[in-house]
């Protein structure tokens, strides 16, 4: 990983603040620089440690992604977090346990590029401007 970032360091067409982001947000399993962020990232901090979204996702190793832990946000950005699942029933029911109950919840299945995923969505908090 180091000598990735070091060859995008050296090269210019990334902006200093993509690089500063992407050196905040190496472990991307771990948000708590989103803490002191961007106005956007600290939203972001806020509802997933108020809901306790990485604690409960926890057995399936949750990885924040998308634009937001990069600080290339655009306004309809969205949390998007990464799980790893072996067994697809246990996972579905383990989201399902955890999350059902959260305002705007639905999954839903489909193909990526060949991959079967799964996508739990909760819209209530985010899209509700929450800060907890």
């Amino acid at each position: 990983l180091s000598e990735k970032l070091n060859c995008l360091r050296s090269r210019s067409f990334f902006g200093s603040r993509l690089l500063s982001a992407f050196s905040c947000t190496m472990l991307f399993d771990d948000i708590s620089c989103l803490q002191h962020g961007t106005p956007t990232q600290r939203r972001a901090w806020a509802v997933l440690t108020g809901h306790r979204v990485m604690e409960k996702s926890a057995p399936f190793d949750p990885v924040l992604t998308g634009t937001i832990p990069l600080r290339i946000e655009i306004e309809t950005s969205d949390l998007d977090i990464n799980c790893h699942w072996k067994d697809k029933a246990a996972f579905i029911a383990a989201i399902l346990t955890v999350f059902e109950m959260e305002s705007g919840f639905y999954w839903k299945e489909k193909q990526i590029r060949g991959f079967e995923n799964i996508a739990g969505v909760c819209t209530g908090a985010w899209a509700g401007g929450e800060s907890v």
